[in-house]
């Protein structure tokens, strides 16, 4: 078992049931262009520029 199954199943343990890369939730929004989108996409980016800076 890796360590993305154990992930997996812990996650589904707790009722997660799918998992999105946050770069491909900022296109999904970007591409849905509905206005409650285009405003969560500054703190998605705002999250993607604080997750680069500490890796």
């Amino acid at each position: 078992m890796t360590q993305f199954d154990v992930l997996l199943s812990a996650l589904r343990n707790e009722g997660v049931s799918f998992i999105i890369i946050l770069e491909a939730l900022i296109r999904s929004k970007r591409a849905a262009g509905r206005a409650k989108d285009l405003e969560v996409v500054a703190e998605l980016e705002a999250i993607r520029e604080e997750r680069s800076e500490t890796e």
